[in-house]
C-alpha cells in the first residue's frame, strides 16, 4: 500500500490501532479501528437504491456487465487538512492514508456520490448495466480502465 500511495509515512498527532486480518487465499487485510473518529462525524444520508429495486429493474434480463470496484475507497483522495486523521500505528512505523480507508463512517455514500458524478459527467452506463441486448449492456471503451 505504501508503494502504491496509499499510505505514507506520518509524523501526526492521531494514531488509531490496526489489525492485520488473513483471508481464507492467504492474503492480508489491514483493518483500522476509527471508532473515535466516527463518534465526531456527522451522518452523510446519500440515498442508496434499495436492493428490491435493483432486482425488479433486471428481472427481465439476459445480459448483465458490472465494474469491480473492490477497491474503490482507494480511487477517493482526503482534504489535506484531513489526512493526519487517518494515521494508525504498526509494530514498525507510523502511518497515514492518503486515499480513503476501507470502515470508515460515510464511506459507502461517498463512494456512490462519486459514481454517480463520474458516470452522470461522462454519460457513462450504471456500475451493473443489464438489458434484454446484449450490445446495450457493454460499458464504453476506456471505462474499466479509468476506475481500476
Amino acid at each position: 500500500m505504501e508503494n502504491s500511495g496509499i499510505i505514507t509515512k506520518s509524523n501526526s498527532l492521531f494514531a488509531s490501532s490496526v489489525v492485520v486480518v488473513r483471508y481464507k487465499k492467504g492474503s492480508n487485510r489491514i483493518c483500522s479501528n476509527y471508532r473515535w473518529f466516527t463518534e465526531l462525524t456527522v451522518v452523510d444520508p446519500h440515498p442508496m437504491n434499495p436492493p428490491a429495486d435493483m432486482i425488479q429493474d433486471i428481472e427481465n434480463d439476459r445480459y448483465f456487465s458490472k465494474i469491480n470496484l473492490s477497491k474503490g475507497y482507494w480511487h477517493i483522495s482526503f482534504c489535506q487538512e484531513d489526512i493526519q486523521k487517518t494515521a494508525f500505528v504498526t509494530m514498525d512505523c507510523h502511518f497515514e492514508f492518503s486515499r480513503m480507508p476501507f470502515g470508515m463512517m460515510n464511506l459507502g455514500a461517498t463512494l456512490t456520490r462519486a459514481v454517480k458524478m463520474l458516470m452522470g459527467g461522462m454519460g457513462l452506463p450504471p456500475i451493473a448495466s443489464h438489458s434484454s441486448l446484449r450490445q446495450e449492456t457493454r460499458p464504453k471503451r476506456g471505462f474499466v480502465c479509468f476506475l481500476v
